[in-house]
């Protein structure tokens, strides 16, 4: 294994822990939103950690069609 693909992997990883976080957090934004306008930006935020977590695993699997 190259030091890129070992890199590659690492990033990955590192990507797929960030992207749950912000995903937990977010959630509970959702959840505990003090108002509603708190909720909605939380609820368009989900939609862009989804969008960024399918492209974090289309490049894992390498599956160009989620890309």
């Amino acid at each position: 294994m190259s030091f890129a693909q070992q890199f590659l992997a690492v990033a990955e990883y590192v990507g797929l822990i960030l992207i749950s976080l912000s995903f937990l957090l977010t959630t509970w934004r959702v959840i505990v939103g003090p108002t509603l306008l708190d909720r909605i930006v939380a609820l368009d935020m989900l939609v862009v950690v989804a969008v960024g977590f399918i492209a974090l695993i289309g490049i894992r699997t390498s599956f160009t069609l989620y890309v």
